[in-house]
């Protein structure tokens, strides 16, 4: 098993002889083995060990059984204790859950550095575990895989090994652990799994273990497929703006849900919730829906997705003498400039003759109700109706800005000018106004 430690070591960590290598330890067979296995590799770890005060003198036993070893081996190490009993009541959650939320918090103060790395103890019983237990709480693929080996900086090297090979390394190196009590109690839902249910299939069929193996491998596999599929569909179809994220409805037609539920997955969109992004896809423009923290809106061809934050209501003066003026959807650039007749004009830019309209003015995204006489048009227009026929989504009509002067709008931000203010031949000074993301 040393070799195949190490094995596993270099597929994972390409520069091992240059990492900083923490090991979670608790005490127990798992651990314990982990840490000889280190040491057998001449990897000198430091230990970090978490004491939860849940099982009394216990708890403080196993603490110091860690602080033993870790001297005895000249091995560093860090304890931390927790009052999980009490945190776990507070935030209302499961003393397993507090726990395991605790525990990676503080592992993660650790990873800060990209050299570093933390190995915990996790073995091929404890995958096959979460299998059932995610089976039995409802699941897709991404649960059924059990543990993944490695999360970043969080490393499993054991996870191809059985609790069985771990006991019989454990015996043959003469290796000293602590038992945890808890692991006995059927109070909790993996070790009912752990007693019961993993020693009934293993009764069913040889080699369970090592055929579980292979059925999470595949599913590791094919999750992975699905993942890389749909990184690949986010790059090209997805389109992110000002926190507004656009997707061609044509791209999504064809897809099966499992794709539809893992590309809109970050989203709060579950599999439950999936046939809502369907129906919408099918609905008339202007359609709707939330999750928990984003809004979908339907725009003709494309679905909007924001936050589910109200609008920032925005308004800001300017001066004759402002150069920026920052807002919270793109910023305005201001220059005052003879009228030399070579101008660049573009969406993003626009010109006003500066005689037609005086300072200060303002910028905002107050259109309600208001109106412009757009450049070549006789009469006026309500802006919402302009916004309209440029196809705006909810989304971007919350964020379009106009600039004023007075009950006059100079320009609907990178769509219209008014004609009223247009520069001419006889125009001698110009605004020149430059609008940037």
């Amino acid at each position: 098993m040393t070799n195949q430690f190490l094995n596993t070591l270099n597929l994972l960590i390409p520069k091992l002889e240059t990492a900083t290598v923490y090991v979670a330890i608790s005490g127990g067979i798992d651990s314990m083995v982990l840490t000889e296995l280190c040491l057998a590799n001449q990897i000198k770890p430091h230990l970090l060990h978490c004491n939860f005060n849940l099982r009394g003198k216990e708890s403080d036993e196993d603490q110091l059984f860690i602080e033993a070893f870790a001297r005895a081996n000249q091995l560093e190490y860090t304890i931390k204790h927790f009052e999980t009993d009490q945190i776990a009541n507070e935030k209302g959650i499961t003393i397993q859950e507090c726990a395991r939320n605790l525990r990676y918090d503080w592992f993660k103060s650790f990873l800060v550095n990209r050299q570093a790395v933390l190995f915990t103890a996790h073995h091929l019983n404890d995958s096959i575990e979460t299998f059932f237990i995610n089976t039995l709480r409802g699941t897709g693929i991404k649960g059924l895989k059990g543990i993944p080996q490695q999360r970043g900086q969080i490393i499993r090297p054991l996870l191809t090994v059985t609790k069985q090979e771990i006991l019989l390394f454990a015996e043959k190196n003469n290796i000293s652990y602590r038992n945890d009590s808890s692991n006995e109690s059927d109070k909790y839902l993996r070790n009912k799994i752990r007693h019961y249910i993993v020693p009934e299939m293993e009764q069913l069929s040889d080699n369970y273990s090592k055929k579980m193996q292979t059925l999470l491998n595949e599913l590791q596999d094919a999750d992975d497929f699905l993942d890389d599929y749909v990184l690949k569909f986010k790059k090209k179809e997805f389109l992110t703006n000002h926190e507004i994220t656009k997707v061609n409805i044509n791209s999504l037609l064809e897809l099966p849900t499992v794709i539809i539920t893992k590309i809109f997955s970050g989203f709060g969109i579950t599999r439950a919730s999936t046939s809502q992004i369907q129906k919408l896809i099918q609905a008339q423009s202007g359609a709707n829906i939330s999750t928990e923290y984003y809004r979908f809106v339907k725009n003709r061809d494309q679905i909007h997705i924001a936050p589910l934050t109200s609008p920032i209501d925005f308004k800001a003066s300017v001066t004759l003498s402002a150069k920026n003026i920052e807002t919270p959807y793109g910023n305005l650039k201001f220059e005052i400039m003879p009228n030399s007749g070579q101008l660049d004009f573009s969406s993003h830019v626009a010109y006003f003759d500066l005689e037609t309209f005086s300072f200060p003015l303002e910028v905002s995204n107050h259109f309600k109700g208001k109106k412009i006489s757009p450049l070549g048009m006789k009469g006026r227009k309500l802006i919402s109706d302009i916004l309209i026929d440029n196809k705006l989504s909810v989304f971007d009509k919350e964020r379009q800005l106009i600039l004023t002067s007075g009950n006059n709008v100079l320009w609907v931000v990178n769509i219209c000018i008014n004609e009223l203010n247009k520069i001419n031949p006889n125009t001698k000074r110009i605004l020149k106004v430059v609008y940037t993301e």
